[in-house]
């Protein structure tokens, strides 16, 4: 399965698609994502988001939900993969510059 990988940082924004298999674990995703992404291991990454299919920037409101948020902990990244329920359509955010970070807790507000 393929799912969008997009970047948001400082300097720069780029996507990349990730191929992966359905049965790997979290950290195996997160791994080929920063791979994919070229983020690079002592980098800093404020977090993961997951924007589920028909959510675009332009389509939100504020009484839509933000993006959901991927915890990265111990017991997380053993989980499997097929548990985030990710499709074609999903697009996984990685936030280098803490400003998705900020966008969803003014959301939440």
């Amino acid at each position: 399965m393929e799912v969008k990988c997009e970047l948001q940082g400082p300097d720069e924004n780029s996507q990349a698609l990730v191929i992966f298999d359905r049965m790997g674990n979290v950290a195996d995703f997160i791994r080929e994502m920063r791979r994919a992404l070229k983020i690079l291991p002592l980098d800093k990454v404020y977090g993961y988001y997951i924007r589920r299919e028909g959510e675009k920037p332009e389509e939100r409101s504020a009484d839509r939900k933000p993006d959901e948020e991927l915890v990265v902990d111990a017991k997380s990244v053993n989980r499997s993969i097929s548990e985030l329920n990710l499709t074609p359509n999903s697009v996984v955010v990685v936030d280098t510059s803490g400003i998705v970070q900020m966008k969803a807790l003014q959301n939440v507000r």
